[in-house]
């Protein structure tokens, strides 16, 4: 109220009109909320901005989470293929261990130690 009063003064000592200290009083006012609704809106956008940061910051972050997601499964189906692949290979070599003769497991002879058994046998 005092600045409505001395602008008052002001006004009438270079004007000599008087002047409606309702009227200035009202000009400040209107003055007052278009700036107090100019810094709302300032507030706002940085809100919205800061907001849209946050949430692209967040889409990365989950895009990232279900890229290592999904790495985390190919890599648990690899290996669960080459856990199968060892569990077939086993599986094979046990059946043609089953399958061989004795016979079969024996070292087989070359001609040199043939021809030594054959001159020993004469």
């Amino acid at each position: 109220m005092e600045k409505v009063q001395e602008v008052g003064q002001v006004l009438t000592e270079v004007g000599g009109e008087a002047v409606d200290e309702g009227e200035v009083e009202g000009e400040l006012e209107e003055l007052e909320r278009v700036e107090r609704e100019r810094r709302e809106v300032g507030e706002r956008k940085e809100r919205e901005r800061r907001e849209e940061e946050e949430a692209s910051r967040m889409k990365e972050r989950l895009a990232e989470l279900e890229k290592l997601g999904t790495l985390k499964q190919v890599e648990k189906v690899g290996e669960q293929r080459e856990q199968e692949e060892v569990e077939k290979g086993l599986e094979e070599s046990v059946e043609e261990l089953g399958r061989m003769s004795l016979d079969e497991a024996r070292p087989v002879q070359t001609e040199e130690r043939h021809e030594k058994e054959e001159v020993l046998a004469a």
